[in-house]
């Protein structure tokens, strides 16, 4: 199977709704979306790759296809000013891709192998968010609340 970038988001999705480990690091997150565009009547504000919440907590990742991409990455807007989505936050890109040393401070790091295999190579710092990155995730669950209340209708 050809790895994409379409195919990273799905796979970061379900990571996000299964995740659990031995450690109790994370939990599920059953609430998920992906490529979310959050606008607040004045501007773009952030569109996560994948995003999940649960009942305490949210985590976005991101996904990279290529280096110039994850580069590109941390310079944007609300990188760069502290208001990210994301209580956890994490990349996720083929083997070997990004390093573990070039990571933005606090940010974990996820492997996908050939098999679609997530392992996770570093863990996500817990971020404190900021009143506009809680705008954001605001948006995107009303966004996500919004797609699955069309997705009902439809089945109906």
């Amino acid at each position: 199977m050809k790895l994409t970038h379409s195919k990273l988001c799905e796979v970061a999705v379900k990571w996000l709704r299964k995740v659990k480990n031995q450690n109790c690091k994370y939990h599920t997150y059953p609430i998920t979306g992906s490529e979310i565009a959050c606008y607040n009547g004045v501007k773009w504000i952030e569109t996560p790759d994948a995003i999940g919440f649960n009942a305490y907590s949210s985590c976005v990742i991101e996904c990279k296809m290529s280096r110039s991409d994850f580069f590109a990455d941390q310079k944007k807007p609300f990188r760069t000013d502290g208001n990210g989505m994301g209580q956890k936050r994490f990349f996720l890109c083929p083997e070997n891709l990004i390093k573990e040393n070039e990571l933005p401070h606090g940010w974990g790091l996820l492997y996908v192998d050939y098999k679609m295999k997530v392992k996770e190579v570093k863990d996500s710092d817990t971020f404190e968010l900021t009143l506009p990155a809680l705008k954001a995730e605001r948006l995107a669950l009303v966004s996500i609340a919004k797609s699955l209340k069309n997705k009902k209708k439809a089945d109906k």
